[in-house]
């Protein structure tokens, strides 16, 4: 007796501690949304906590109160986190998604994706990498913003941002380019060799290319030209990028204009 008793409790534990790992970044996104939950502001049974951008220093993510797992582009979570009533799905830049088997199994959906939109509330979330909550913004709020780029308490969040800079920039999307005689190699290859092949003496990059915002804080014109001498860097340690705006100069803002 006393052996069945340590053995149903050892199938207790097991059984009841399973759940999705998650970093300390995916904690605070977790306990934010468990807030609102809590709080009656989410009334839909799903959350879509969609990572919308990383940089140096933080995450930008989305959270949307859904009636499905997915988002509206189809896009399907890599972990799903049961809350009271509630399914909590975390739609990751650096993770893999679930197939469309496992997000039913784990999140119980029977609903139809292409008549399902978003359905309730959202808010946006910036989390340090440290884990730690900077802000909460509700998008019931705003009006017209569009892209998060234009949302300006969310700029100090942004890598690079100087307060009070005449033109606030930011890349929206990116790509990059390889040179033909790279297009064969293996993705090992690609990786190792991607910024600079040392045997070669030559990069594999031909070119890189994407959108960038730009907005105008000025009460005057702001012409941007190859006079300009503005450079950037997209960082990654060893694989950081020396970038210079060339081909789409010159560029011409009006007073306060927002551009892509």
């Amino acid at each position: 007796m006393r052996t069945t008793f340590l053995n149903l409790i050892l199938l207790f534990v097991i059984v009841g501690c399973k759940q999705p790992t998650i970093n300390k970044v995916q904690q605070a996104v977790e306990a934010q949304t468990k807030l609102l939950v809590d709080s009656g502001l989410i009334a839909n049974e799903y959350v879509v906590l969609y990572e919308l951008a990383i940089n140096d220093s933080n995450h930008i993510y989305s959270i949307q109160a859904a009636d499905c797992p997915a988002d509206l582009k189809f896009e399907y979570p890599s972990k799903i986190i049961k809350y009271k009533d509630k399914y909590l799905c975390f739609i990751e830049l650096d993770e893999a998604p679930m197939s469309v088997k496992e997000m039913i199994e784990a999140s119980g959906y029977s609903g139809n994706l292409v008549v399902e939109g978003d359905g309730g509330k959202s808010w946006l979330l910036v989390v340090s990498k440290l884990g730690e909550k900077k802000i909460l913004i509700d998008t019931s709020l705003l009006r017209g913003w569009g892209t998060y780029f234009n949302i300006t308490e969310l700029w100090p969040y942004f890598s690079g941002y100087v307060k009070g800079c005449p033109v606030q920039m930011g890349v929206m999307s990116h790509d990059v380019e390889l040179s033909d005689s790279y297009l064969s190699c293996n993705v090992d290859s690609i990786k190792r060799n991607l910024l600079w092949n040392e045997n070669q003496n030559t990069t594999m990059i031909k070119n890189v290319y994407g959108q960038m915002y730009l907005k105008n804080n000025t009460d005057s014109v702001v012409y941007l030209s190859s006079s300009t001498k503005k450079h950037y860097a997209v960082v990654d340690g060893q694989d950081s990028l020396y970038l210079s705006l060339s081909d789409s100069l010159p560029i011409i803002l009006g007073p306060n204009e927002k551009k892509i």
